[in-house]
């Protein structure tokens, strides 16, 4: 066992899981078991040893390390920020006692109030909290560690991260690591983090002489840089034309629509990308409330079923609740397009172009790890629902894409009209994914004012049978211009012909 940290429990219980902040229900593990359980990071107070016993490189093994070289004596800053050099840097030994110290420096205060945001968090007596409270903050210790080092790692506050990732490097910048950080179970609280770096900028104070508040101020925001840095990496939707939209242009964005002053007064970091893919809660869509339409069930790209039924008066029938595939929109005269610079939620809308009716949504990158993403996202809005200013625009999101995505067909007409981004591989792999996206979700009762548009724009086509019927003629056989000017020809001709006939008859009964 690790000398640093001889108090982690061994393998988990899947049975018991403390250390928890969130917990996935048990119908939506069985559903998707994977998509709720990290491959490499976890949280909490066990040390998976099946994982690491022949992999050194494991995360739980960088944590140890992390904890070592945060118990030696910081470098300099000159020197850290040119980058530490092993053969000339003099040694720098562990104190063990480091370790202990910073610990025992959380108040009481402020570990209470991190333990309340924790589920099933027990503990025997004061020797146990204190291990308690040691394992969580190493924790929260290894994941500013990591964001530090992925965001700037030749200032990494005066340790040598860079030896501790330099043997395990995907540990910190491999996408699989990142996605761990998003799952439900794995989340540790904000203001946890926000003192752990407060700590380590004040382990910092005496060598730049700068006074409490600059500490404190200069921990907020070096805070805030990483989490805008990790919401950018994580985030699922292109930035104009590019896959990895910049910390700027994403910061801009959140800034100007975020409901929280900083990124670093949300929860969690799934709080955090939350928001920066959903938007301000403030600043949503208008919503229609009080309708009592709460939708349940499983039901992906199907009805959405309803608790009341569709024949009671003064509720719409069920039909209202579904979202034809984008291959019937589009016979309908309703096409699905990218909302251009759109990096949230907030921005899909339905609108009137030309002669047709256009459904805006962000361009969607859809990788390995996208349906995880976005189902921990769904879930953690989900259990946040109490009915009283509820949230729904991720369900909601999911819902749409789903009903737009229910063939092969669909998924290529959207990867044409450059609305996905398909990094699977397949088609049919994206048309799997959508099929099972919404499987134990439910759509809430206040959905987004864009899918009571999208409904009232989809009736409203359903009645104009005109309109349909030369939407369906164009797709089924006149796509280029030149067939249809052939055919308009030949109509122009036929016409010209029935009416010289008629006129013949005409002259002879004359």
């Amino acid at each position: 066992m690790d000398p640093v940290l001889p108090h982690l429990r061994e393998q988990e219980d899947v049975a018991y899981q403390s250390g928890r902040i969130h917990r996935v229900p048990e119908h939506m593990r069985q559903i998707s078991p994977k998509d709720f359980e990290p491959r490499e990071f976890f949280v909490g107070l066990y040390l998976h040893r099946s994982l690491i016993s022949d992999n050194p490189m494991h995360s739980d093994q960088t944590k140890f390390e992390i904890a070592r070289e945060f118990c030696r004596v910081q470098l300099p800053a000159a020197a850290n920020q040119q980058g530490s050099n092993q053969q000339t840097s003099p040694p720098r030994p562990i104190r063990r006692e480091t370790w202990t110290e910073f610990v025992r420096s959380f108040d009481d205060e402020c570990m209470t109030n991190v333990r309340n945001k924790y589920d099933n968090l027990e503990y025997e007596d004061e020797d146990s909290m204190r291990r308690t409270n040691s394992v969580v903050i190493l924790d929260s210790l290894f994941i500013l560690a990591a964001l530090q080092y992925e965001y700037d790692f030749s200032d990494c506050w005066g340790y040598d991260f860079q030896s501790v990732f330099g043997s395990s490097r995907y540990t910190a910048q491999r996408f699989p690591m990142l996605r761990d950080l998003l799952l439900l179970e794995n989340q540790v609280p904000m203001l946890l983090l926000l003192r752990v770096m407060k700590k380590i900028h004040e382990s910092r104070r005496g060598q730049n002489g700068r006074s409490e508040q600059d500490v404190s101020s200069g921990a907020e925001k070096n805070l805030n840089e990483l989490l805008v840095c990790f919401a950018s990496f994580v985030h699922p939707f292109y930035y104009e034309n590019n896959v990895f939209m910049s910390p700027e242009d994403l910061e801009h964005d959140i800034e100007s629509s975020q409901r929280h002053s900083k990124l670093t007064n949300c929860e969690h970091l799934l709080d955090c990308t939350y928001l920066a893919i959903c938007g301000s809660s403030e600043q949503s869509w208008n919503r229609q409330v009080g309708t009592g339409n709460r939708l349940v069930g499983n039901s992906c790209g199907k009805f959405l079923s309803c608790c009341r039924s569709a024949n009671e008066e003064g509720w719409p029938p069920r039909s209202k609740f579904m979202i034809r595939s984008a291959t019937d929109l589009r016979r309908l005269g309703l096409v699905v397009k990218v909302m251009e610079g759109s990096v949230t939620l907030m921005n899909i809308s339905l609108e009137r172009k030309m002669v047709r009716d256009v459904l805006l949504v962000p361009k969607l990158i859809m990788n390995d790890d996208t349906a995880s993403i976005f189902r921990n996202l769904a879930l953690y809005e989900q259990i946040q629902d109490n009915g009283f200013n509820t949230r729904s625009e991720m369900r909601t999101y999911l819902y749409l894409m789903s009903g737009l995505l229910e063939s092969v067909h669909d998924v290529w007409l959207l990867i044409n009209q450059g609305v996905i981004v398909n990094h699977l591989g397949s088609a049919e792999a994206v048309c799997n994914q959508w099929n099972q996206m919404c499987d134990g979700l439910f759509l809430p009762p206040n959905p987004p004012r864009y899918w009571n548009d999208l409904q009232n724009g989809i009736s409203k086509l359903e009645r104009s049978k005109l309109k349909s019927f030369f939407v369906e003629l164009k797709d089924r056989g006149f796509s280029s211009n030149v067939i249809f000017l052939s055919f308009l020809a030949v109509t122009v001709i036929f016409i010209a012909t029935i009416v010289q006939t008629v006129y013949s008859v005409l002259s002879y009964y004359k």
